[in-house]
């Protein structure tokens, strides 16, 4: 093999190339070269640039080229039509590999000024390693691999400068699950407290909430710095294993055409130009097709950040029958094949309405729930406020599109003048339940906040975990108990210090928070998600940035504690 160097102009750009074999050439450097000092200056770049190659012109002929069993390959990078990059960007960190049925879902953070990453595999830890991709992104999904062979990773960044080191590997072993072996296979249905799989596998819920949809952006959130793929793998690896995305009868309605996003390095590219429902069905769809599973949540009317300001599942402008009636269009888009992946729907239940609730000091308005003394009884003929009755006829018309759908039902804040938090107070089941037209298809859902969200009355000086459970068993937890219908916890939620994780103090964020993990280990059948992925939540679990590695390891690691895989992580 011969090598050469030599000065290329061309028009106004001067450029220093390394002729590393016939034929080949490496472009290295290319800087403006305009007459007069500028022409000089570039000179003197290109002559530096030269010098500091021929140091390592011995090192680059004496590696063998990318390919097979090539150590630290770095990709092609074309070199800018202007300026200088003067440094190679920084190794990757935060490599996570989830493994699939028949495929390897990778992501990692951004590294800064990179252009392009190089993924490499290997059947062995130390290498030699296989390039595989270079994606502009930081996601990739290997599907050229065979369940039940180990695979390690590593991945560079690269720009015109260069090409860092490779990260540390990862591993993952891809596994064939199938609708007999996986658990979570099919359509999901109850039996008692428990949910069942089609093969009346028992399952929990344990997901997490990623907000956006709901809002005035008609998205997810998050993508102004990342691609959807590589949010979802970051879901994935984590161990959540079903995401409650909210929407709003709004966006169902309007169906907009949604911008805030990036499309940077080519993320989010299939999001462009798309309305809404059909970002929706992107983000559905490869969900699905990574094994996660979805609960669509209709969160409020009007597009925005919170419950309806009413406490009711309707307004003005969406009124009761436009709000029955999206909830059916829904329900017709999201039981359509194209969202079954391996045998496995990809959205297993809807929640019908988040956070119902009364307002006003004397309870003159908002949502009751039937028999509540402070609402004279909340009789069924009060159908302007009466939420079991809307809640019936809502989950009997979507269960009439698609029988096999979970049918989640939302308390209320107050019964008999006791209060909770919003849409959490079930106590009016015990003596007026919900009834479906289909059996084994209805999960009642509640929330469960700390201090840090409101300071309710058993948050005090004298506050146990014993107190704790005891407020929660009044509220939702004694459905569970008498092994009636499952619970489902929809929103739960705390802070990234350690203060808001763990702590003795009575009533503090933190005793809250570690007595509800306590609780939930030793209820299994009751599932929840976490409020929220979202970076921009005071209880987010990712960064602003929405980085793959969680802000807190210990909010991970205890959420981790009462997670459920339906597939080998």
């Amino acid at each position: 093999m011969t090598a050469a160097m030599m000065l290329a102009r061309s028009g106004s750009t001067m450029t220093a190339v390394v002729l590393a074999r016939p034929g080949v050439a490496m472009t290295a450097v290319v800087g403006l070269a305009r007459p007069g000092v500028a022409m000089t200056a570039a000179v003197g770049l290109a002559r530096s640039v030269i010098t500091r190659m021929r140091l390592v012109l011995g090192l680059l002929l004496a590696l063998p080229f990318a390919g097979c069993g090539a150590p630290d390959p770095g990709p092609e990078f074309k070199a800018p039509t202007s300026g200088v990059v003067m440094r190679a960007p920084a190794v990757p960190s935060g490599l996570r590999a989830a493994a699939g049925n028949a495929q390897v879902m990778l992501t990692w953070m951004v590294s800064t000024d990179a252009t392009a990453y190089l993924l490499s595999r290997s059947t062995q830890s130390g290498g030699p390693w296989t390039q595989i991709a270079t994606p502009t992104t930081n996601a990739f999904t290997d599907k050229a691999v065979k369940n039940g062979t180990r695979y390690f990773y590593v991945v560079a960044a690269g720009n015109a400068a260069g090409t860092s080191a490779n990260s540390a590997p990862v591993n993952a072993t891809p596994t064939g699950l199938t609708m007999g072996t996986s658990p979570g296979a099919g359509y999901w249905h109850t039996s008692g407290s428990e949910i069942l799989d089609a093969n009346g596998t028992p399952v929990r819920i344990a997901g997490i909430n990623w907000y956006g949809f709901e809002s005035t952006d008609h998205l997810v959130h998050g993508l102004n710095t990342q691609d959807y793929q590589a949010v979802l793998n970051t879901i994935r690896s984590l161990g959540y294993n079903v995401i409650r995305i909210p929407f709003s009868n709004e966006l169902v309605e309007r169906n907009p055409t949604p911008t805030h996003f990036t499309t940077n390095a080519g993320a989010n590219t299939a999001l462009v130009g798309q309305r809404a429902l059909t970002d929706l069905d992107t983000i559905v769809s490869y969900a699905g097709s990574i094994g996660l599973r979805v609960i669509l949540d209709n969160h409020c009317s009007e597009a925005g950040n919170s419950s309806e300001a009413s406490g009711l599942w309707y307004t003005n402008a969406y009124p009761q029958e436009n709000w029955l009636a999206d909830w059916q269009t829904m329900a017709v888009r999201y039981s359509a094949p194209r969202f079954t992946f391996n045998g496995n729907p990809t959205v297993i239940g809807v929640d019908l309405r988040s956070a119902p609730h009364l307002t006003g000091a004397t309870a003159t308005s908002g949502a009751c729930w039937t028999g509540d003394t402070a609402t004279n009884g909340c009789p069924t003929s009060l159908t302007a406020r009466n939420w079991p009755v809307a809640a019936q006829a809502a989950g009997n018309a979507i269960l009439t599109i698609n029988p096999k759908l979970l049918v989640f039902v939302a308390g209320t804040d107050c019964y008999n003048r006791v209060c909770g938090w919003k849409g959490a107070n079930l106590m009016g089941v015990a003596t007026n339940p919900i009834v479906l037209d289909v059996q084994g298809q209805l999960v009642y859902t509640a929330r469960d906040y700390g201090p840090a969200l409101a300071k309710q009355p058993w948050f005090n000086a004298n506050t146990t975990a014993a107190s704790l459970d005891a407020v929660r068993n009044q509220f939702w937890g004694y459905i569970s108990a008498t092994g009636s219908t499952p619970v489902w916890l929809s929103e739960l939620g705390t802070g990234n210090d350690n203060a808001d994780l763990e702590n003795t103090a009575p009533g503090s964020q933190g005793q809250w928070f570690q007595s509800l993990t306590a609780y939930l280990q030793s209820n299994p059948s009751i599932g929840w998600t976490y409020r929220a992925l979202n970076g921009e939540d005071k209880f987010g679990l990712l960064d602003g940035r929405y980085d793959a590695t969680p802000v807190s390891s210990l909010k991970q690691s205890l959420l981790q504690s009462i997670q459920f895989p339906l597939t080998s992580q």
